[in-house]
């Protein structure tokens, strides 16, 4: 039986974010030679990603040995505690939880009593995906804009973002996302880009990456894609801050006049590009998910928990 567990949210309320940064530990984990188990809180029939097999979460598949690591806004660590377990944490909001032996922070976080931190972004677990992508050549012109909110939610602004950049750069090339839990449908002059299973060749294409602050701001930093990036919630503040203060996106607040008028500024400006293309390279570099598998095969060497 694997000693490593993965319990992720799942489901149409919540989207694929958890279950995508996971799926990129577990393939770390299996690269490494560890076994592995994921378990989704919130999903009603199984999933797979990258290859990565998830179960609907019942408790009684979990085992009691072993490492859990636990990436949930809803189960909190008491509902993952047992007395042969250690437990990590993926956590991006609010105080870092009690009880856990080891913590990853994205955005950066305080080690509280008895824990470990693995804490910055270049602990941002990415899909295999984009583990070892080459420096981004950016073009002359931004020709391509690519729009993306989420796996389910939010498509009244994806609708208004993309509305935003076809009138911002009428020009362009604009592409917007469909998630996999998403209805809705392109305005008159937009490609849909209907719920790949990676964004990986979508980001890559991209002159200019319009995205929701959440894990594909991530993925688009490491492709080193020129990205503008909106809170959408409140949990994506702190991720949304890290990036900006290293450079790495620009902030907008959403849809509207400030969003055009960035828009505009950095489609002109090639030279700003190319400088936010490096940074966020630099900030993002994709091994994130190597380096969070070998603290949690470290951790499961340890035994049951203290």
């Amino acid at each position: 039986m694997p000693r490593i567990a993965l319990v992720a949210d799942a489901g149409a309320s919540v989207g694929l974010g958890h279950v995508a940064r996971c799926s990129a530990i577990a393939a770390a984990l299996r690269a490494r030679g560890d076994a592995v188990s994921c378990h989704a809180h919130g999903a009603t029939a199984r999933l797979s990603l990258d290859g990565i097999a998830w179960q609907p979460l019942d408790w009684a598949d979990v085992p009691d040995g072993g490492v859990v690591l636990l990436d949930s806004y809803v189960l909190g660590a008491a509902a993952v505690r047992s007395p042969g377990r250690r437990l990590a944490v993926l956590h991006d909001e609010g105080e870092p939880p009690a009880g856990a032996d080891l913590i990853v922070s994205v955005a950066g976080v305080a080690a509280p009593a008895g824990a470990e931190v693995l804490s910055g972004l270049l602990h941002a677990p990415l899909r295999a995906d984009y583990w070892d992508l080459p420096p981004r050549r950016v073009a002359d012109r931004a020709g391509r804009v690519l729009v993306t909110t989420g796996g389910g939610v939010f498509p009244e602004v994806a609708l208004a973002a993309a509305a935003d950049v076809a009138a911002a750069l009428p020009g362009a090339r604009v592409g917007l996302v469909r998630g996999p839990y998403m209805d809705l449908a392109p305005p008159t002059g937009v490609e849909l880009v209907d719920a790949p299973a990676s964004l990986r060749d979508e980001l890559l294409a991209a002159d200019i990456v319009v995205t929701a602050a959440g894990q594909t701001a991530l993925e688009a930093a490491a492709t080193g894609a020129p990205t503008l990036a909106m809170v959408l919630v409140a949990n994506q503040r702190a991720n949304a801050d890290a990036l900006a203060a290293a450079g790495a996106v620009r902030l907008v607040e959403g849809p509207g006049a400030q969003l055009r008028a960035t828009l505009a500024e950095l489609a002109g400006d090639g030279a700003e590009r190319a400088a936010l293309a490096r940074r966020a390279q630099a900030a993002v570099d994709g091994r994130g998910a190597g380096r969070i598998a070998a603290r949690l095969a470290a951790l499961s060497a340890r035994g049951g928990a203290a």
